[in-house]
C-alpha cells in the first residue's frame, strides 16, 4: 500500500507543469499580499505607529496610562486647531511631524480605552444573559443559550497593548483559498481521467492491486498532497502577514485581537484559547474543508471518462457552493450554508454562532465540522466504489 501511494504521489506531482503552476500561484499569492498588506510601504504613518507601539507595548501600567493621557491631552489641542510645530523633525516626532504624532497618540488612547473597557463590556453581556434567565417564561432554548453565553464570557479582561491587527487581516484573507482550490481541481480532477484517455486503465485492471488498493492509494495520495499544499499556503500567508504587520502577542487570548478598519475583531469570540492555538484550530478546519473538496473532485474524476467533463464539473461544483454561500443567506439558506464545505474554509470564530438543534444551542462551527466529516466520508466511499470499478 505504501509503494502504491508513493507511486500515485509521483504520478500526480511528477509532472513539471504542476510544479510550474504551483510556483506561479505562490508568486501571485505573495505579490497580492505585498500589494495590499505591506502597510509600511503604503501607509506613511505606519513606521511611526510601530515605533510608538514599541515604546508602550506590554501591560498597561499606571505610569504608561498617565503618560498616554498627558500626550493625548496635548494631541487634542493640536487636532482641534491649536498652534503646533509644522517642521519635519524625525528625532522629536515618531511620524516626523507634530500633527502626525497627535493622530498617533489619539489612536493609542482610543485603543487603551477599548482595552480598559473590555472587562466591563463582557460583564454587561454576562449580567444581561443571567438576568434574562430570571424570567421563568423564557423558552428552554433561550435559557440554555443564555447560560452558555454567561459561561463563555465570564471572567474576561484585557491588560496589554499588543499588535495583533494582522491576525484580523489574515482572517479576512481569501485569495490563497481560491488559488488552492484551483490546484486541487488540476490535481484531484486528473486523478483517473488521464489513465483512461491513454488506455492505461485497462492495463491496470489486470494487476492484482488494480482495484480497491489502487483506488485507496489514489485517494490517500490526494489527501497527502492536499495536506502539503494547505500547509504550504497557510504557512506562507502567516509568515508574510507577520512580516508586513509585525504581529506581536501570539500568546495572548484570541479575544485580544482588535478590529481593523471595517473588519470586526475577536472581542466577542466564543474561544478562550491563545492566538497561536486559534491559528492551529483554524488551520485544521481549513484542512478538513480542502479534504472535502479534494475527495469530491477525486470522486468526480473516478466517475467520468474524459478530462473536459471532469474539469467543468469540478468548477461548476465549486462555483455553485460559492454562490450559495454568498447569496443564499435567508430562510433555508442559513441551514444549508451551515453545512456548506466553504464554511470550513471561511469560519474565523469571531462571533458567537449557534443553531437550534433539539432545543440545544449547538455551535455552528461544530456543525460545519460534523457535516464536513460526513461529506468527506461519503466522497471517499464514492471515490473507492467508482475507482474500483473503473481503474
Amino acid at each position: 500500500m505504501i509503494g502504491l501511494t508513493r507511486f500515485e504521489l509521483k504520478k500526480a506531482m511528477g509532472r513539471r507543469l504542476i510544479w510550474v503552476i504551483l510556483a506561479i500561484l505562490l508568486v501571485l499569492n505573495g505579490v497580492n499580499i505585498e500589494r495590499h498588506h505591506h502597510i509600511f510601504s503604503t501607509d506613511p504613518m505606519a513606521q511611526g505607529r510601530y515605533e510608538l507601539y514599541t515604546e508602550l507595548r506590554g501591560e498597561l501600567t499606571d505610569e504608561k496610562l498617565a503618560l498616554i493621557q498627558s500626550y493625548y491631552s496635548e494631541a487634542q489641542k493640536i487636532l482641534s486647531g491649536g498652534k503646533h510645530d509644522t517642521e519635519y523633525d524625525p528625532e522629536r516626532y515618531f511620524s516626523g511631524f507634530a500633527y502626525g504624532d497627535a493622530n498617533l497618540w489619539n489612536e493609542i488612547k482610543e485603543e487603551c480605552d477599548r482595552i480598559q473597557a473590555y472587562q466591563g463590556k463582557m460583564k454587561s453581556i454576562v449580567n444581561a444573559a443571567s438576568e434574562a434567565n430570571q424570567n421563568s417564561s423564557l423558552a428552554l432554548y433561550y435559557r440554555r443559550q443564555n447560560a452558555q453565553i454567561a459561561t463563555l464570557y465570564a471572567g474576561r479582561s484585557l491588560h496589554e497593548l499588543n499588535r495583533l491587527e494582522g491576525i484580523t487581516a489574515l482572517s479576512e484573507y481569501r485569495f490563497s483559498t481560491v488559488l488552492l482550490l484551483l490546484m486541487l481541481i488540476l490535481i484531484a480532477g486528473n486523478l483517473y481521467v488521464t489513465e483512461r484517455e491513454t488506455g492505461m486503465s485497462e492495463l491496470l485492471c489486470s494487476f492484482r492491486s488494480g482495484g480497491s488498493k489502487t483506488a485507496a492509494a489514489k485517494l490517500f495520495a490526494v489527501l497527502l498532497i492536499t495536506g502539503f499544499l494547505c500547509t504550504l499556503f497557510f504557512v506562507m500567508d502567516f509568515i508574510l502577514f507577520c512580516f508586513y504587520y509585525r504581529i506581536d502577542g501570539l500568546s495572548l487570548p484570541v479575544y485580544a485581537v482588535p478590529p481593523m478598519d471595517a473588519a470586526a475583531g475577536f472581542e466577542e469570540s466564543p474561544l478562550s484559547c491563545t492566538v497561536w492555538q486559534y491559528l492551529l484550530l483554524s488551520g485544521a478546519m481549513r484542512l478538513l474543508g480542502f479534504w472535502v473538496f479534494a475527495s469530491a473532485f477525486a470522486a468526480i474524476s473516478a466517475a467520468m471518462r474524459l478530462a473536459e467533463p471532469v474539469f467543468f464539473s469540478t468548477v461548476l461544483l465549486t462555483v455553485s457552493l460559492m454562490l450559495c454561500y454568498t447569496f443564499w443567506n435567508t430562510g433555508a439558506g442559513i441551514a444549508v450554508n451551515t453545512c456548506n464545505p466553504l464554511r470550513l474554509l471561511l469560519t474565523d470564530f469571531r462571533h458567537y454562532e449557534v443553531y437550534n438543534i433539539g432545543e440545544n444551542p449547538v455551535s455552528v462551527p461544530l456543525i460545519a465540522v460534523c457535516a464536513g466529516l460526513l461529506f468527506f466520508t461519503g466522497n471517499s466511499i464514492l471515490c473507492m466504489i467508482a475507482g474500483r470499478r473503473r481503474v
